[in-house]
């Protein structure tokens, strides 16, 4: 299989099949070589690939938003604790998570993974929880990556750390109520 330029310009996949034909001494009487156009069937191929790594992507993504789920429903950890593994969770959404590296900050807290570190690659996403406490996730790729049509993060991506900065905003809210709660009642 190998790529042939058309007479059009176009480039085009080529499948050949040969095989000789041999007398009793062993000499080639006749060679037969059928040659077909699979373009078709490779750009099915490349579609097929395409669509499983996005699927793969997507899967990472939801795998991380689990697991992010689950570390703020824990209600055992101090929020120091808590943080520190939701942080440890991101880098394994992203796309190249070999190279990616993660900080939360709420209010004077930050918590990173241990190679984090600004870069150009990078993205954030800023909330704000009661009372004027404000917040961030950064995403950072440590080195460039291939900036395709969207630039370096995929769409998805941006859409995954504004979910994970709602699902911390909203958790923190709700802590902070809790804690509320029992103040007044203890006050009470």
């Amino acid at each position: 299989e190998h790529e042939v330029l058309a007479p059009d310009g176009e480039l085009r996949w080529q499948q050949w099949r040969d095989r000789g034909f041999f007398d009793d001494q062993g000499r080639v009487v006749e060679y037969q070589a059928v040659g077909r156009d699979i373009t078709e069937r490779k750009h099915a191929e490349d579609k097929s690939k395409e669509i499983l790594h996005r699927l793969g992507e997507r899967v990472k993504e939801l795998t991380a938003l689990h697991h992010a789920a689950r570390i703020l429903q824990n209600e055992e950890h101090a929020t120091v604790e808590w943080l520190q593994q939701f942080v440890g969770v991101l880098p394994s959404a992203w796309q190249y998570p070999e190279i990616t590296a993660a900080r939360v900050q709420l209010g004077e807290l930050e918590l990173a993974t241990p190679n984090f570190k600004p870069t150009p690659w990078t993205q954030r996403a800023d909330f704000s929880v009661a009372e004027g406490l404000q917040g961030a996730i950064e995403v950072a790729y440590l080195e460039e990556r291939p900036a395709e049509q969207e630039g370096s993060f995929l769409a998805e991506e941006r859409n995954l750390i504004d979910s994970l900065a709602e699902m911390l905003r909203s958790t923190m809210a709700r802590k902070r109520a809790e804690q509320t709660l029992r103040e007044n009642e203890a006050e009470l």
